[in-house]
Protein backbone atom coordinates (compact mmCIF):
# COMPACT_ATOMS: atom_id res chain seq x y z
CA UNK A 1 0.00 0.00 0.00
CA UNK A 2 1.36 3.21 -0.82
CA UNK A 3 2.27 5.76 1.99
CA UNK A 4 1.47 9.28 0.78
CA UNK A 5 2.57 11.15 4.12
CA UNK A 6 5.30 13.58 3.80
CA UNK A 7 6.98 15.54 7.02
CA UNK A 8 7.01 19.23 7.07
CA UNK A 9 8.75 21.23 9.71
CA UNK A 10 8.76 24.88 9.88
CA UNK A 11 8.59 27.61 12.54
CA UNK A 12 6.27 29.86 10.52
CA UNK A 13 2.54 28.83 10.76
CA UNK A 14 1.41 30.24 7.43
CA UNK A 15 4.29 28.55 5.68
CA UNK A 16 2.69 25.07 7.46
CA UNK A 17 -0.44 25.89 6.20
CA UNK A 18 0.11 26.99 3.13
CA UNK A 19 1.80 23.93 2.44
CA UNK A 20 -1.36 21.85 3.65
CA UNK A 21 -3.17 24.08 1.40
CA UNK A 22 -0.71 22.43 -1.81
CA UNK A 23 -0.88 19.19 -0.78
CA UNK A 24 -4.42 18.10 1.33
CA UNK A 25 -6.36 21.41 1.21
CA UNK A 26 -7.34 20.89 -2.52
CA UNK A 27 -7.34 17.38 -2.96
CA UNK A 28 -5.16 17.80 -5.37
CA UNK A 29 -7.73 19.62 -7.81
CA UNK A 30 -4.95 21.39 -9.01
CA UNK A 31 -3.42 18.92 -11.00
CA UNK A 32 -6.10 17.53 -12.99
CA UNK A 33 -4.85 19.35 -16.18
CA UNK A 34 -6.61 17.82 -18.29
CA UNK A 35 -9.61 18.81 -16.92
CA UNK A 36 -11.20 15.94 -16.14
CA UNK A 37 -12.56 16.60 -12.65
CA UNK A 38 -10.40 13.96 -11.17
CA UNK A 39 -7.00 14.52 -9.73
CA UNK A 40 -3.89 13.60 -12.00
CA UNK A 41 -1.57 13.14 -8.57
CA UNK A 42 -3.18 11.24 -5.05
CA UNK A 43 -3.87 13.50 -2.58
CA UNK A 44 -0.41 13.82 0.19
CA UNK A 45 -1.20 14.02 4.16
CA UNK A 46 1.09 16.05 5.84
CA UNK A 47 2.69 15.80 9.41
CA UNK A 48 3.46 19.41 10.15
CA UNK A 49 5.22 20.31 13.26
CA UNK A 50 7.03 23.53 13.92
CA UNK A 51 9.81 22.95 16.40
CA UNK A 52 12.86 20.83 14.60
CA UNK A 53 13.79 19.79 17.78
CA UNK A 54 10.91 17.74 18.46
CA UNK A 55 10.26 17.16 15.28
CA UNK A 56 13.85 14.96 15.00
CA UNK A 57 12.64 13.08 18.41
CA UNK A 58 9.46 12.33 16.86
CA UNK A 59 10.71 11.59 13.80
CA UNK A 60 13.26 9.24 15.63
CA UNK A 61 10.75 7.35 17.56
CA UNK A 62 8.34 6.97 14.61
CA UNK A 63 11.42 5.01 12.46
CA UNK A 64 12.19 3.13 15.77
CA UNK A 65 8.34 1.34 15.39
CA UNK A 66 9.08 1.49 11.95
CA UNK A 67 6.67 3.91 10.92
CA UNK A 68 8.63 5.49 7.32
CA UNK A 69 7.85 7.99 5.23
CA UNK A 70 8.98 9.01 2.12
CA UNK A 71 9.51 13.00 1.91
CA UNK A 72 10.79 15.06 4.22
CA UNK A 73 10.46 19.18 4.15
CA UNK A 74 12.47 20.81 5.71
CA UNK A 75 13.11 24.97 6.71
CA UNK A 76 16.62 26.11 6.59
CA UNK A 77 16.13 28.86 9.00
CA UNK A 78 14.83 27.65 12.33
CA UNK A 79 15.22 28.25 15.92
CA UNK A 80 17.34 26.21 17.96
CA UNK A 81 16.92 24.38 21.40
CA UNK A 82 17.23 27.80 22.85
CA UNK A 83 15.01 29.92 21.15
CA UNK A 84 17.47 31.37 19.32
CA UNK A 85 16.95 32.11 15.12
CA UNK A 86 19.58 30.20 13.43
CA UNK A 87 20.38 30.26 9.49
CA UNK A 88 21.37 27.02 9.13
CA UNK A 89 19.12 25.10 11.62
CA UNK A 90 17.33 23.58 9.01
CA UNK A 91 20.78 21.72 7.85
CA UNK A 92 21.11 20.39 10.92
CA UNK A 93 17.63 19.08 11.03
CA UNK A 94 18.33 17.74 8.04
CA UNK A 95 21.13 15.84 8.53
CA UNK A 96 19.82 14.19 11.59
CA UNK A 97 17.04 12.74 9.51
CA UNK A 98 19.35 11.47 7.32
CA UNK A 99 21.17 9.53 10.18
CA UNK A 100 17.92 8.29 11.49
CA UNK A 101 16.63 7.37 8.17
CA UNK A 102 18.91 6.94 4.72
CA UNK A 103 16.24 6.39 2.44
CA UNK A 104 14.08 9.76 2.66
CA UNK A 105 13.62 12.27 0.64
CA UNK A 106 14.87 15.60 1.65
CA UNK A 107 13.54 19.19 0.66
CA UNK A 108 14.92 22.32 2.14
CA UNK A 109 12.82 25.13 1.34
CA UNK A 110 13.78 28.84 2.54
CA UNK A 111 12.94 32.27 1.68
CA UNK A 112 16.31 33.09 2.60
CA UNK A 113 19.01 33.09 -0.31
CA UNK A 114 22.83 32.48 1.48
CA UNK A 115 22.15 28.36 0.97
CA UNK A 116 21.77 26.88 -2.66
CA UNK A 117 21.80 23.46 -3.66
CA UNK A 118 25.12 22.92 -3.56
CA UNK A 119 25.78 23.44 -0.51
CA UNK A 120 22.05 21.36 0.70
CA UNK A 121 23.70 18.20 -1.10
CA UNK A 122 26.99 19.01 0.26
CA UNK A 123 25.91 18.90 3.97
CA UNK A 124 23.04 16.58 3.37
CA UNK A 125 23.48 13.07 1.38
CA UNK A 126 21.09 11.37 -0.41
CA UNK A 127 18.08 12.44 -2.11
CA UNK A 128 18.43 16.45 -0.79
CA UNK A 129 16.70 19.19 -3.14
CA UNK A 130 16.15 22.90 -2.49
CA UNK A 131 13.14 25.17 -3.26
CA UNK A 132 13.21 28.68 -2.19
CA UNK A 133 9.83 30.75 -1.62
CA UNK A 134 7.80 32.31 -2.29
CA UNK A 135 6.74 30.46 -5.29
CA UNK A 136 5.99 31.96 -8.46
CA UNK A 137 3.06 29.61 -9.95
CA UNK A 138 5.06 28.24 -12.09
CA UNK A 139 7.60 27.18 -9.30
CA UNK A 140 4.92 26.20 -7.09
CA UNK A 141 3.47 23.61 -10.16
CA UNK A 142 6.91 22.11 -10.85
CA UNK A 143 7.27 22.09 -6.87
CA UNK A 144 4.54 20.01 -6.10
CA UNK A 145 5.02 18.13 -9.10
CA UNK A 146 8.29 16.73 -7.55
CA UNK A 147 7.41 16.15 -4.45
CA UNK A 148 4.90 13.90 -5.94
CA UNK A 149 7.14 12.18 -8.50
CA UNK A 150 9.62 11.74 -5.20
CA UNK A 151 7.30 10.11 -3.00
CA UNK A 152 5.93 8.09 -6.19
CA UNK A 153 9.72 7.31 -6.39
CA UNK A 154 9.99 6.68 -2.86
CA UNK A 155 6.68 3.80 -2.79
CA UNK A 156 7.82 2.34 -5.94
CA UNK A 157 10.76 0.65 -4.20
CA UNK A 158 8.56 -0.99 -1.95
Amino acid sequence: MANNFILIVDNDPEVLAYYWQLFEGDNGSQFDVLGESSPRQPRLRCYRLADSTKFVEMFEGMVRADQRYPLCIIDLEMEDENGRLNKRRGLQTARRVREIDPEIHIVICTAHGDVGLEEVQEHVAGSAHYFRLPFSPEQETEFCLMIHGLVDEWNGRS
